[in-house]
């Protein structure tokens, strides 16, 4: 996984140092996941892009407590009509 202050470094980078094709080949990366970068990344500091990393994984988590309760409570009303 990329620390959160690896994109926002290449992303600041760029800014400095246009063209995009010819600093992302000797970086290694893709225009794509530079532009990508600078979509998530453009305009925060350290602490809001950490911050956004962790809410993103508690929305994964979340995501998935509600399906798995989803599927329980379909279980459940499957139950309770007898048809099990």
């Amino acid at each position: 996984m990329i620390c959160a202050t690896l994109p926002m470094v290449i992303v600041d980078f760029f800014l400095l140092f246009p063209p995009v094709r010819e600093v992302s080949k000797g970086l290694g990366i893709s225009e794509h996941t530079y532009y990508r970068w600078r979509r998530e990344y453009g305009g925060m500091n350290t602490t809001q892009a950490k911050k956004l990393k962790e809410l993103e994984k508690e929305n994964q988590h979340l995501k998935r407590a509600v399906a798995n309760l989803t599927v329980d409570n379909l279980i459940l009303k499957e139950a309770a009509k007898g048809n099990f």
